[in-house]
């Protein structure tokens, strides 16, 4: 049962998609391809949420918004 409960429930030290700990980037060019990269994902993430708004159970599993930025286990 413990088992269940641990792999159900979220961590709290998950980073989600394109999220990166501050200092990480710090040069131009980097930083202004994550910001068009994040840009691109707030409106895929928007239309996903459009669609979800006439589903009974909404679709989330491919919402950027609820991805992480790695694998975590």
């Amino acid at each position: 049962m413990s088992t269940l409960w641990l792999l159900s429930n979220s961590v709290s030290d998950t980073a989600h998609l394109v999220h990166y700990p501050d200092g990480d980037f710090d040069e131009t060019t980097p930083c202004e391809l994550i910001r068009a990269y994040k840009g691109e994902l707030q409106t895929l993430s928007a239309r996903i949420c459009l669609r979800n708004l006439n589903l009974e159970v909404p679709y989330t599993y491919m919402d950027p918004a609820k991805v992480e930025n790695s694998v975590a286990i």
